[in-house]
This record gives C-alpha cells, sequence and structure tokens, in this order.
C-alpha cells in the first residue's frame, strides 16, 4: 500500500513539473496550423491564430480555447491539437 501511494505521488509530482506551459501550446498550434494551411502558415496565420487562445493552467495538464472550444490540451510535456485548423476545410463545411 505505501509503495503505491509513493508511485501516485511521483506520477503526480511528474504531471506538475511537466505541464506546458502557454509559450509551448503555442508553438505546437501553429506547427499545426502550417501543416494544414501552407499558405496562411507562411503569410503568419498559424502565429495569429495562436496568439488569440486563451491559456488555461489545470496544475497537472494544461489546455487552450478559442472561443469557448477546446484547441489544444497538453500534459506530461507533450500539446495534443485536438480542433481541426484548416481553414480552407472549415469554409468549405460552412458554405455547402
Amino acid at each position: 500500500m505505501k509503495r503505491s501511494l509513493w508511485i501516485v505521488l511521483l506520477i503526480l509530482l511528474a504531471a506538475l513539473i511537466t505541464s506546458p506551459n502557454a509559450e509551448k501550446h503555442k508553438r505546437t498550434i501553429n506547427r499545426e496550423f502550417k501543416g494544414e494551411n501552407p499558405l496562411a502558415g507562411a503569410l503568419g496565420g498559424g502565429k495569429l491564430f495562436s496568439g488569440m487562445v486563451e491559456y488555461h493552467e489545470g496544475y497537472l495538464f494544461s489546455y487552450t480555447t478559442f472561443r469557448e472550444e477546446t484547441v489544444s490540451f497538453g500534459a506530461f510535456g507533450t500539446v495534443f491539437v485536438y480542433k481541426d485548423l484548416d481553414i480552407v476545410e472549415g469554409n468549405q463545411k460552412q458554405g455547402g
């Protein structure tokens, strides 16, 4: 019992120490945006969008939102982008 408690505490401590900061989220969002929108990314669209997201610190994890929708989630030093950042595809879905 005591050993498993220490393991849980070490995992929680690792999560606390490695929670991604706002800059890591912004870099990852920018990179994903450039991958899905090469032309807009080359013109700075990814940087612009990553600057508009709101960063939230959960201590053991972190996430960003844009217009109350989760864009990215980070834990243990890794950031995952959930929102589809392809602006062309998004416009086609809305228009037709």
